[in-house]
């Protein structure tokens, strides 16, 4: 799972207390100066389809993927 926490600027600096509590148990990065996204450590966007793949019974001939990054 990954949650992001949205704040129109200044998203370090009010997060700051949030990084510093998990920063050993969660993987926090901030994008630009408005988003910070926390997740487990070794979530990503291929584990997430693989388990939503294996999940729904779709064999790989038949899965498309598009996306940056």
């Amino acid at each position: 799972m990954k949650i992001s926490i949205y704040k129109p600027s200044g998203i370090e600096a009010a997060t700051r207390d949030i990084y510093n509590e998990f920063k050993d148990e969660l993987k926090i990065a901030c994008a630009g100066d408005m988003w910070m996204d926390c997740m487990a450590e070794g979530v990503n966007k291929g584990r997430a389809v693989k388990t939503i793949q294996e999940s729904l019974g779709i064999s790989l001939r038949r899965l498309w993927l598009s996306g940056i990054s």
